[in-house]
This record gives structure tokens, C-alpha cells and sequence, in this order.
């Protein structure tokens, strides 16, 4: 059973709410063997979702440690409150980014976007502006990597020809934003050319494109969602 990349972001996004909307420490254990069950069936991913969470262990802590501080100066609570309050909120918050960085690590954006144009291409409306709102993301998607590459070559040339960097990080900002101009002016003639390819191929002369391979909701994709929006209203709203 293969589902809509759209069901795939629906489950996420409403495991996200869930998250959010906890307020329970069994909640909130619950969302973590949750999590535990996700991560141990995308196991090949674990390399990938792990390099990306670590990035934020740093904000993590230090966005506990800010809200102990306000809550220890603003409020008249116990220490011990502070500290559960605080660790409460930081497991919520790190359980949240987890499984999003879950997401991002295992599904594509190019299968997204592909269900997203299918549903408008079988859609009776028509506008230009959402055609280049789904172009503007087909290219980001499809070009950006390529120039992350070229600019992963170019500060590897830099420290190739032993130019310091500092390792300063407003001093490094200060100083790539010096290559930035040149490195725009660079891209502008692959940008020339992609415009006229499309030019060529038509774009822009019929309201709406089509899309292949063609991704469409089957009934597995409307079960899924219904199940999964009860049992959410079930473990939030509804008291036993």
C-alpha cells in the first residue's frame, strides 16, 4: 500500500499538532514511542536524521536554559515546578523537531509538489500565479542543490589557496558576503538559459501544465486520514 506524499505531510503535520497540543508526561511518552516506531522503519534514514537533529541540540539547551531563567525571574514558582515546566517544554519542542527532521529526511519534496499539481491539473480552476508558484518551487527544488555545490567548491578553493576564513561567525558572514555578488553574476547566465528553454517550450501560453507521472488519492489515502484525525481528537478531546 503506497500512499499520497500529501497523506504523508497530513501525518506528520498532525503528529506535530499532537505534540503541541500534549499536556501530560504520558502524552508525551506516548508521541516518543511513537517516534521510536518511525525512526526504527525508516532505519536507513538514521545516519541522515540524526546528522540534522545534532544541529540543534545547542538550541535546544540553550532555549531551556532561557526559559528557566524567565520563568525563575518573572514567576513565583518552586524550583522543582521551574525546572519540570522547563523540561516539559523542551521535550515538546525536541520531539517536534525530531520528527519533522524525520520527515524531511525520508520523503522527497519533488514527490510533494508532483501531488500537489496533480490535484490542481485535475482541478476546473485556472491562474497563471499558481502555476508559477509551482514552477518557482519545481526550480528551487531541481537547482538549488547545484548551487550549494558550487558554493561548497568555492570556499574549498578558498581554503585551497590558503585564504583565511575566520572562524568567527559574524566575521564569516562579513566575509562570504564579499564573493556573494560574483557568485549571483555567475549563476545570472544559467538562469538566461533556463528562462529561454522554457520560453521555448511553451510555458506560459496555456493556464495550466501537466504533470507525470500523475499522483491521485485512492481510498487507502482517505481511510488513513480519517483514522488518523479521530484517533487524535480521541486522545485530546474526548475524556473516559
Amino acid at each position: 500500500m503506497k500512499l499520497n506524499p500529501i497523506s504523508h505531510l497530513y501525518f506528520y503535520l498532525i503528529f506535530g499538532l499532537s505534540i503541541i497540543l500534549s499536556k501530560s508526561p504520558t502524552l508525551i511518552l506516548v508521541h516518543f514511542l511513537v517516534l521510536l516506531a518511525l525512526i526504527f522503519y525508516n532505519k536507513n534514514k538514521f545516519s541522515k536524521w540524526k546528522k540534522l537533529v545534532i544541529q540543534y541540540q545547542k538550541l535546544f539547551v540553550l532555549g531551556g536554559l532561557i526559559l528557566f531563567t524567565v520563568s525563575f525571574i518573572v514567576t513565583e514558582k518552586s524550583i522543582n515546578t521551574i525546572i519540570g515546566d522547563s523540561l516539559f517544554a523542551m521535550s515538546r519542542v525536541v520531539l517536534l523537531t525530531s520528527s519533522m527532521a524525520l520527515y524531511v529526511v525520508c520523503e522527497k519534496s519533488q514527490n510533494l509538489i508532483a501531488a500537489l499539481r496533480s490535484i490542481w491539473y485535475y482541478s476546473k480552476f485556472e491562474f497563471k500565479c499558481v502555476e508559477n508558484f509551482f514552477i518557482y518551487f519545481e526550480l528551487s527544488l531541481r537547482f538549488f542543490p547545484i548551487m550549494e555545490q558550487k558554493w561548497f567548491l568555492t570556499d574549498k578553493s578558498q581554503k585551497a589557496l590558503s585564504i583565511n576564513i575566520r572562524k568567527n561567525q559574524l566575521s564569516k558572514v562579513i566575509q562570504w558576503s564579499k564573493y556573494l555578488p560574483d557568485f549571483i553574476i555567475l549563476n545570472l547566465d544559467q538562469a538566461e538559459k533556463i528562462v529561454k528553454n522554457m520560453s521555448l517550450r511553451g510555458f506560459g501560453k496555456k493556464p495550466k501544465r501537466s504533470t507525470y507521472p500523475i499522483v491521485v488519492f485512492n481510498v487507502y489515502d482517505f481511510f488513513f486520514i480519517t483514522l488518523i484525525l479521530m484517533m487524535i481528537i480521541s486522545i485530546h478531546y474526548v475524556k473516559i
